[in-house]
């Protein structure tokens, strides 16, 4: 009787004990892609904690990553405005639908394209080379689209874009490396080409699949010349275009912006842009203003010095929140004019007294250098606290300038327009005088505002004056759908013209 004894396969003996450079190596190796990994977390990180601070805790700490009060202003504002999720959603859908199209469009093209035997695939493919060197251009493109009918459509941001040449090329290079005998094996079993596509091909391309879905969604996504050139109904924005109206008017910002000068419509009328396709093309972008452009061009070439010029004040001279806009202080708009850096830190609602209580002052003092400038104008909200001790107030920020080595400028606050026939009526009381008094007791350099813009406005007279304020009829501004008149508050025009004041004013003194 013969036994019968079960060997077992050898295994071959793995070491698994590294050496213990190896080990330092690797440990090494870890901790640096970590490091480089958290260096592009930390501006995003910056960027979230900041969007939970106030305006004075990002003033005056240059970075943090957990704020010291978390504010959520700014947020309960984005999700309770109809026009901000409006647009999000719009571009959610579109960039849903399009990637679906734009892959489904690519895959559908390439995979006859990977035969060989397909007739006239040397020419459709040479054909789709030629489009990755040589395109039809922006005009022609826009004339397709206009003929088409597609103007003020979802799928004028969908179907130009909708094949990459590119990723059609590989796309077809891919389905080329897949196994002939899988899909000669499909045929036997009864599937035509269509079935040959989805049931084999399209299961095996999942992973490449994923990655131009990915890469679709992306371009749709960042998209922002197609609905510049095709979109002119406010009510189809994407968010691209919307964040495009809303960027803030800094002077830092000034190189991303296209036109910073926003000419409001008369009543009942239209704002138009540059674009200007057709007299019933309703569009609400802005509209170039030549006479300030020009003034602006040629003050900024004069400059008024290489000095930094710091301001303190209320929101006639703030940077507006980049959902007001085009409201706008004229404090946004002065770096156009002068000839070195502007540093803003006033604040919409400020007092002399809550000023100094945020943090603010005490950012500008930390910001200032000797020889600096420092621009001071406070009165709107003053006025609505009686007990405040205004004068007193202005007069220690003018002397805690002077300490710092910069050249204290007091200004008196810009006139509200009021109008009674066609004269200006005055509005703040005894507190431009206040302030004409003390600068000319503390020897203090002043730009009167109240009686410069008291002679801009009546110059303008009583209507040619609401286009330097924040006035907009009901649906003509899509931050304002039931319309503003807000009498105190410029828009990027009046701030522009109050700023070139300013700067002439400071030529002088400096």
């Amino acid at each position: 009787m013969t036994t019968m004894t079960e060997t077992k396969p050898k295994q071959l003996a793995v070491n698994n004990n590294s050496s213990a450079g190896s080990r330092v190596f690797d440990t090494l190796n870890v901790v640096a892609l970590v490091g480089l990994a958290l260096i592009t977390v930390l501006p995003l990180l910056y960027v979230l904690a900041a969007s939970f601070s106030s305006e004075p805790e990002i003033a005056s700490r240059p970075f943090f990553l957990w704020p010291e009060k978390i504010v959520t202003e700014a947020y309960e504002y984005i999700f309770a405005t109809p026009t901000f999720i409006r647009s999000l959603l719009t571009t959610v859908v579109v960039t849903a639908v399009g990637m679906v199209v734009q892959v489904m469009l690519t895959f559908t093209m390439a995979y006859p394209l990977a035969k060989r035997y397909l007739p006239g695939r040397t020419l459709v493919l040479n054909l789709v080379i030629f489009t990755m060197v040589f395109s039809g251009g922006m005009i022609p493109t826009y004339l397709v689209v206009r003929d088409l009918g597609l103007l003020d459509s979802y799928w004028a941001l969908i179907l130009p874009l909708a094949i990459n040449p590119f990723y059609l090329i590989i796309v077809k290079s891919f389905f080329q490396e897949l196994p002939q005998a899988l899909e000669e094996a499909a045929r036997i079993d009864g599937c035509n080409e269509m079935g040959v596509f989805f049931k084999i091909v399209l299961p095996l391309s999942k992973p490449i699949i994923a990655t131009f879905s990915l890469f679709y969604a992306v371009a749709i996504w960042n998209d922002y010349m197609s609905p510049l050139l095709y979109i002119t109904d406010s009510n189809k924005w994407t968010l691209q275009i919307l964040v495009r109206q809303l960027i803030a008017t800094d002077p830092a910002a000034a190189l991303s912006q296209m036109d910073r000068t926003w000419v409001p419509p008369e009543q009942g009328g239209e704002v138009r842009d540059h674009r200007d396709r057709d007299a019933a093309d309703p569009v609400l972008l802005p509209v170039p203003a030549e006479a300030l452009r020009q003034g602006r061009a040629d003050r900024g070439r004069q400059g008024v010095s290489t000095r930094t010029v710091l301001l303190a004040g209320d929101s006639t001279v703030a940077s507006c929140p980049a959902f007001e806009a085009p409201m706008s202080g004229w404090g946004a708009q002065l770096g156009s004019y002068v000839g070195g850096p502007v540093r803003n830190l006033a604040k919409g609602g400020a007092t002399t007294a809550s000023h100094r209580a945020e943090g603010l002052w005490a950012a500008l003092l930390r910001e200032t250098s000797p020889g600096d400038v420092v621009v001071i104008q406070f009165g709107h909200n003053d006025q609505k606290e009686p007990g405040l001790p205004y004068r007193e107030n202005l007069r220690a920020f003018v002397e805690e300038a002077r300490g710092a080595g910069a050249l204290g400028v007091l200004c008196t606050p810009v006139q509200r327009r009021r109008f009674d026939g066609g004269r200006l009526v005055p509005t703040h009381g005894d507190y431009p005088d206040r302030v004409r008094e003390l600068a000319a007791a503390e020897d203090v350099p002043l730009i009167d505002l109240t009686r410069a813009t008291t002679e801009l406005y009546e110059r303008l007279g009583p209507e040619g004056s609401k286009a330097l304020f924040t006035h907009f009829p009901p649906g003509t501004h899509p931050l304002y759908p039931d319309g503003v008149a807000d009498d105190t508050h410029f828009c990027f025009r009046g701030a522009d013209e109050v700023a070139a004041i300013v700067a002439e004013r400071l030529k002088e003194i400096a």
